[in-house]
């Protein structure tokens, strides 16, 4: 039969099937999808987070204007680097008036924050962060670094302190002791952003590595190790640098695979209705017909096809797919 409302002219209706969606085949899907994740929190949709900086500008500006108040902002913090600095995160931001929920991750460094902008906006939140030396920014912002030939190269101050470290290792050569005391100015150098995030952490109330790193510097100054002490800072600093870089890679390279995906599905068990993919529930049934971007990750449940996963593996052969297997957003049906 006929699909309701399939005749009309301009502005007609999607496409509705019919049977109750026994015969998906007969309409051109190849693929259903039982949806197993929806990936919110993990990865950001660009266009979403505009959308909410929109949102937040306009309700500072024109809180009479009847937009929501109470928002989602997504930061990326780079200095968030373990549980422990979840807790340093939580510490600071919970308390602050307007702050409704906070989620953490610190493998991506994503932070979500459900606040109030007439209480709370956005730049303060930034502000609170910043101020420990978390380096955060929103998801929509790209981080301003070092342009040029020299940007793969760390920061001024571990360039100091690495300098100053092997000029101190000179006062272990005959008749050059003196040469040692230069590694009191790498501890100098290295170690005011380790102080910062250690001052934060104490106000919060948390005891973390920075802290230990802090007091172990601090002791071997005071044993006359100041060598030592130089060496412990600036490898603590470049191994931060390091593991910042290695995630922010990864992240990115995640974040091209997620800008991939199409922006809406199509849910069989809402009549066919076009959705936005965030609003995709757990356990939904989503059609793919054939040439459409799979959506979201899931898994087969009825029909079969080969799909395209190369922008996922790098392989250009098509992967055949039936009842059972699994699918992958942003790869083509």
């Amino acid at each position: 039969p006929a699909a309701p409302g399939a005749e009309g002219g301009a502005g007609k209706p999607p496409e509705e099937l019919c049977c109750s969606h026994k015969h998906l085949a007969s309409h051109g899907i190849a693929v259903a999808l039982d949806v197993v994740e929806t990936l919110k929190g993990s990865f950001i949709n660009p266009s979403y987070t505009r959308l909410e900086e929109e949102e937040e500008e306009e309700a500072a500006q024109a809180p009479g204007k009847g937009l929501p108040a109470v928002i989602e902002s997504r930061f990326v913090i780079e200095g968030m680097c373990c549980s422990v600095e979840e807790r340093l995160v939580r510490g600071m931001l919970e308390p602050l008036e307007g702050v409704h929920a906070v989620s953490l991750c610190a493998t991506t460094r994503v932070g979500i924050v459900r606040h109030d902008t007439a209480a709370v906006p956005a730049t303060r939140i930034l502000q609170e962060l910043n101020n420990a030396n978390l380096e955060a920014h929103l998801t929509s912002v790209k981080q301003q670094g070092r342009a040029g030939r020299w940007a793969w190269l760390p920061p001024p101050h571990l360039l100091l302190s690495a300098a100053l470290v092997l000029v101190s290792l000179g006062g272990y050569a005959p008749g050059a002791a003196g040469l040692k005391w230069v590694g009191l100015g790498a501890v100098v150098a290295g170690a005011p952003p380790v102080l910062r995030k250690a001052w934060a952490a104490l106000r919060a109330r948390v005891f973390g590595i920075h802290f230990l790193m802090a007091i172990a510097s601090v002791g071997a100054v005071l044993l006359g190790e100041v060598v030592d002490a130089g060496i412990l800072v600036c490898l603590f600093g470049l191994s931060e640098w390091l593991e910042s870089k290695t995630l922010a890679a990864a992240r990115n390279a995640l974040e091209a695979v997620m800008a991939l995906r199409p922006e809406t599905a199509e849910v069989v068990s809402r009549g066919g209705a076009i959705v936005q993919v965030e609003d995709v529930r757990v356990g939904e049934v989503v059609a793919i017909r054939p040439g459409a971007k799979v959506p979201v990750d899931g898994t087969v449940v009825k029909g079969s096809s080969t799909v395209d996963e190369s922008s996922l593996t790098g392989e250009s052969r098509g992967v055949p797919k039936a009842v059972g297997s699994e699918v992958f957003a942003g790869t083509l049906n």
